[in-house]
């Protein structure tokens, strides 16, 4: 193993102890997948690789970082670990590390089980044991999003273990199988206010399962714009072809009203683009106003990057909505009407086009741009 090595595994275990997170429910638990859960399998994949940054972990000040290196090792099972942890073990003080060294010490000289035989495990658990028990199976089980075998359990679960179900939706928005029988599950524990926690946990765990049952639940958590689990959504519905034109006009009018207003949420950027580009899947003239107004909003590249989202639709409503692009004072916005107008050979683009050929300022570039574009209608 390399210095830079041992350097990319104390990189990554440090990443993980600091850890930290303002948001709550499904939110929170994102954040800790990606910046905990993340890393922790990337580790645990380098295998023997990673030996050497987890044993130099093992003396870091940081108890959490400890922790986490103690907890790696255990799961790699390298035996050579085994000294190292027995000396810590003599001078550890944290409780949870000293009990997490023991774990490790048992799983590195215990003969590892097949993911097979895991799962077999797992699923009884999930049916027998007890409520402790059958959390931490939820936890696991994770690891097995792309069994189909899984589910069943967990939406027995979903259905009659109330206090399980944060953990259940967890799992059940990393799955990859039997959407269909997921949505269904997901969808009967929906409560009837938004305002509800549970609501929002519900639409995390759908937003990656498209499925048309999902967009009345999207766009009804619209109106709470600090959640942002639902523009994702709607752009796989999108995708998908299951917006209709009454679903473009809500999200439009959404985007339209809440922009216009001046007090949007900071997150409007991130889900506003979800938004555009549902919209632009969709293709419906009715989204072009919304895409319009995310675009003014100037929310820098990815405004720019609507506008190419609208340059990828037809029709007249594109039309006239790009035309006023081709003299925007950012010109990087001119290049995705000139494509537009030439791709589709825009006849009402053509005098437009021709007008702005004869300004004296132009560079060379986009005159060449320019002349391709009227050369492609008139062609």
């Amino acid at each position: 193993m390399t210095e830079s090595d041992i350097d990319i595994v104390l990189n990554m275990l440090e990443q993980m102890a600091n850890f930290k997170t303002s948001r709550t429910g499904l939110d929170g638990y994102y954040d800790f997948y990606e910046r905990v859960e993340g890393p922790s399998q990337k580790l645990t994949k380098m295998g023997s690789r990673a030996y050497e940054g987890l044993i130099v972990a093992l003396d870091d000040e940081n108890p959490q970082m400890r922790y986490y290196a103690i907890k790696i090792l255990g799961t790699i099972r390298d035996k050579r670990a085994i000294a190292s942890l027995q000396r810590l073990q003599q001078t550890e003080t944290i409780h949870k590390n000293r009990q997490m060294i023991q774990q490790a010490i048992t799983q590195i000289n215990t003969e590892p089980r097949t993911p097979e035989e895991e799962l077999v495990t797992l699923l009884d658990t999930l049916k027998n044991g007890k409520t402790k028990a059958k959390r931490e199976a939820v936890k696991q089980i994770r690891n097995y999003r792309n069994y189909a075998e899984v589910v069943p359990p967990l939406i027995e679960i979903l259905h009659h273990n109330s206090h399980l179900r944060s953990d259940v939706l967890k799992v059940l928005a990393l799955h990859r199988t039997s959407h269909q029988e997921i949505v269904t599950a997901v969808l009967a524990v929906l409560p009837d206010d938004p305002k509800d926690q549970l609501w929002d946990d519900t639409v995390f765990a759908l937003r990656d399962h498209r499925d048309p049952r999902n967009v009345p639940i999207f766009i009804e958590s619209l109106n709470y714009p600090e959640r942002e689990h639902a523009p994702f959504g709607l752009r796989n519905c999108a995708l998908s072809g299951y917006l209709t034109e009454n679903d473009a006009k809500a999200i439009s009018d959404y985007l339209v009203r809440e922009i216009s207003s001046g007090d949007y949420p900071p997150v409007m950027q991130s889900i506003g683009k979800s938004l555009c580009n549902a919209l632009g899947s969709a293709g419906y003239d009715v989204g072009v106003l919304g895409i319009v107004a995310y675009v003014n909003a100037d929310f820098g590249r990815e405004s720019q990057l609507a506008l190419g989202v609208l340059s990828k639709m037809t029709g007249d409503a594109v039309t006239e909505a790009l035309i006023p692009y081709m003299n925007h004072e950012n010109e990087k916005l001119h290049g995705y009407v000139y494509r537009y107008a030439g791709e589709n050979r825009v006849q009402a683009m053509l005098e437009p086009l021709q007008a702005k050929l004869d300004q004296p300022d132009l560079s060379d570039k986009e005159r060449a741009r320019i002349e391709w574009a009227i050369g492609e209608i008139m062609g």
